[in-house]
């Protein structure tokens, strides 16, 4: 069961230093060493040959620090260091030392400075937001949350833009994978999630904060609306935070560290697009903390975008904390749903740059609705959060969206897109309180049009499934694609396990065990313009069979489907045979077999059985049978017109026998027609009272009502299912409303019989 919780108090991820002194760990000192800067190896990396610079980029930083502490690390050891770790890319090493080992460490040629590992924690949430007054902020009335539509995000879903084939990562206290909102859009693998502690080997989360924050960036609609800014993004996470509410400096580094080259192979480009950070030091508010100002700066300089939550300490000015206030940092404050910051929001100006503007945009912080954590993926949970983490979220998900629509964009182009099309707010122009306005998706990608810049033309994609798909047996499903720039590049996912199952146009997968959910398909062209597309599969048991007429013989070219999926029928072949997969084990489900030459009145008939080997009989001989002409000739002999033609059911599917229908105006008075029972041909029964075992009916009447015709179906003097029928006007003769009531109980089953005019029925397995 879906579950939305009362407001949460702000959960912006703050952190607070537990003091300079180094620490202790059984005697040993924890201390970050730190090397020769690494030299300008980085540059801005613009455009579509971005990744192969940052191959290049990653493998120079890797070789500079491996070169210069190649004699350190061992000599750590040899001292009895433990948990020694490089940071490599600043050019680091953590370890706890021996406390008399730290002046010859520092002795050591190269080394610059030993400083303590700093440890941090969470701080204390900010209290309830106060009920803001009413403000005028632009919303957008869609299937998305508020906050999501405040962005104008489904502008850009209207134009294929949902963030696909983007990565974005988060920093934070990890993901509820087992979320149904956010499981599938994991881009799986070793290198999708990185637990700097070792404790978990798959996504995790203790606190529940990093599932609010990736909710709000890629969570999908199981709520009934679209949570996530970017839904069809893919997330990868770092698990920064243990106890859940720990860290160290050397964590975060090696966090940051791994986030540039999650495989460790700096020849496979599978950095995250975009990182969020949701955290920062409060405790040191309006200072400039620059310790992770090279990590920012690298990431930056590879073509990673890089945001930060702005804090929660307001809502006095000069309230700014590090490391978004700091350079490269992008703050992120928070708004209400009417446009008012949030009374928490931290302020500017930051005393770390200039131009000293802080935040640098604003977005919806305030009960914003996302995931939460589950029990299970069967019963998800969901939350109103409040917190400039979710702001930070928005803007990760916003910068996702753009990249789906323009994929060379760089970090700056970015930054400058959303901050130039921001919402003023406040004070006319920038201010310490809105920063540059309010974040507005929708018009960054109108400006990013209007600078001359193409958006992509995504390719348009159809995937077809040959059969229904067979347990144990190969499942193939094919694709066609057109539009964008050809050649394409597939990523098909027929599992929902999250990774690459097939990388051709086709896909041709076994499935091991029962499965029912999506087969997606991402395709990707020259442009790096991409577009994803899914369809539902059920990968379950065969029912196979022969169908034959009502002499023995074979009953070819017979079309054999189940209710649900009736998009995916057989056909019997020369012999009779047929084989229909994708049936779920052990369950009861509806067999329908039709000559289609008959068209939509053709006779036919639902068997209902439990899966496994099944034998049917079918009379293709039978006459083609018009109901509804049939219908009209009956009552033409009758005051009036054929109303309705209709069928009466059980709950099983089949024909019900011995029902009899009544109908009544919408007044209350009976029609001053009739009801005529038909047989199979579509004839009247004469002197019937009730249906045959065709379960067939039509409506006679001159009635011009305007309101619903009420049908009732009866049997032994009790009314057992009701139906209302709207008739706008007085149908023409040309005019027949079709009904089915189908909510008797099932009837007993019945011996094998031909059905009187043709159809498709069980047939013993000992005849």
């Amino acid at each position: 069961m879906q579950k939305f919780l009362t407001p949460l108090l702000a959960l912006a991820l703050v952190l607070f230093q537990a003091g300079a002194a180094f620490s202790s760990g059984g005697g040993l000192q924890d201390v970050i060493i730190r090397l020769e800067r690494p030299p300008d190896v980085f540059k801005a990396l613009p455009g579509p040959a971005g990744k192969e610079e940052r191959k290049r980029m990653t493998a120079a930083l890797k070789a500079f620090a491996g070169e210069r502490q190649k004699n350190l690390i061992p000599f750590l050891r040899r001292r009895g260091a433990k948990n020694v770790k490089s940071l490599w890319m600043i050019n680091a090493v953590s370890a706890l030392v021996p406390p008399e080992a730290i002046p010859s460490i520092e002795a050591m040629p190269g080394v610059l400075s030993v400083s303590p590992n700093e440890t941090v924690t969470l701080a204390p949430e900010p209290p309830e937001p106060l009920e803001p007054l009413p403000r005028a902020y632009p919303l957008a009335l869609s299937a998305a949350s508020w906050n999501v539509a405040a962005t104008g995000a489904p502008d850009l879903w209207s134009k294929g833009f949902f963030g696909q084939k983007v990565v974005v990562a988060t920093m934070d206290s990890g993901v509820d994978m087992g979320h149904p909102d956010l499981s599938g859009k994991w881009r799986g693998g070793t290198n999708s999630w990185f637990d700097v502690h070792g404790v978990y080997s798959t996504p995790h989360d203790d606190s529940g904060h990093g599932t609010r924050v990736m909710g709000v960036i890629c969570g999908g609609d199981q709520s009934g609306m679209t949570l996530g800014m970017a839904p069809q993004s893919e997330w990868i996470a770092v698990r920064i935070f243990d106890g859940p509410t720990a860290t160290t400096w050397a964590d975060i580094h090696a966090g940051f560290q791994w986030l540039l080259d999650p495989d460790g192979n700096p020849a496979t480009d599978d950095a995250p697009d975009v990182v969020n950070n949701s955290w920062g030091f409060p405790e040191q508010v309006d200072q400039c903390i620059t310790e992770f100002s090279l990590d920012i700066q690298l990431l930056k300089a590879a073509g990673i975008s890089v945001v930060f939550s702005a804090g929660n300490e307001g809502p006095s000015s000069s309230t700014s904390v590090s490391p978004g206030n700091a350079a490269g940092g992008f703050a992120v404050g928070a708004v209400d749903r009417y446009g008012n910051v949030a009374y928490f929001s931290s302020r500017g100006p930051t005393p770390c740059v200039t131009p000293d503007l802080y935040p640098l945009l604003v977005a919806p912080g305030v009960s914003v609705s996302t995931t939460d954590l589950s029990l299970s993926s069967s019963s998800p949970s969901y939350v109103q959060a409040t917190g400039t983490s979710f702001s930070a979220a928005h803007t990760s998900g916003a910068m996702a969206l753009l990249l789906s629509a323009f994929p060379g964009l760089s970090p700056a182009d970015l930054q400058n897109a959303l901050t130039d099309s921001a919402v003023d707010l406040g004070a006319a122009g920038p201010d310490y309180d809105y920063g540059n306005g309010a974040l507005d998706v929708s018009a960054a990608y109108d400006g990013l049009v209007l600078s001359g810049l193409s958006p992509c033309n995504p390719p348009a994609i159809t995937i077809t499934q040959s059969a229904g798909a067979v347990v144990g047996r190969p499942a193939h499903f094919a694709s066609e694609v057109s539009g964008g720039t050809p050649p394409y590049s597939y990523d098909w996912d027929v599992d929902g396990i999250p990774g690459t199952d097939c990388v051709t146009a086709g896909c041709d997968f076994s499935y091991p065990d029962f499965y029912e959910g999506p087969v997606t398909l991402c395709v990707t062209d020259a442009n790096g313009c991409s577009a994803c597309a899914s369809v539902n599969v059920v990968a379950g048991l065969e029912v196979s069979g022969t169908v034959q007429n009502l002499s023995g013989g074979a009953a070819p070219g017979v079309s054999v489907s189940w209710e649900a999926r009736p998009d995916l029928p057989v056909t019997s072949d020369a012999n009779g045979n047929y084989a229909l997969g994708g049936v779920p084990p052990g369950e009861q489900i509806h067999l329908v077999c039709q000559d289609p030459t008959k068209g939509n009145f053709a006779p036919s008939h639902s068997a209902f059985f439990t899966t496994g080997a099944t034998n049917l009989v079918f009379d293709p001989a039978a006459a083609p049978v018009d109901l509804e002409t049939a219908a009209q000739a009956a009552c033409a002999t009758l005051p009036g017109q054929a109303l309705v033609l209709g069928v009466v059911r059980d709950l099983a599917g089949d024909a019900a026998s011995g029902v009899k229908v009544t109908a009544k105006l919408s007044s209350g008075q009976a029609i001053t027609g009739r009801v005529l029972y038909l047989d199979a041909s579509g004839a009247e029964i004469p002197g019937a009272q009730t249906t045959d075992e065709t379960g067939r009916f039509a409506i006679c009447g001159q009635d011009a009502s305007t309101g619903p015709l009420t049908l009732a179906a009866e049997k032994e003097g009790v009314v057992l299912s009701t139906a209302s029928i709207p008739l706008a006007s007085r149908p023409t003769d040309a005019e027949v409303t079709a009904v089915i009531l189908s909510e008797l109980p099932p009837a007993p089953v019945p011996a094998l019989s031909d059905g009187g005019g043709g159809g498709c029925f069980l047939k013993s397995l000992s005849d």
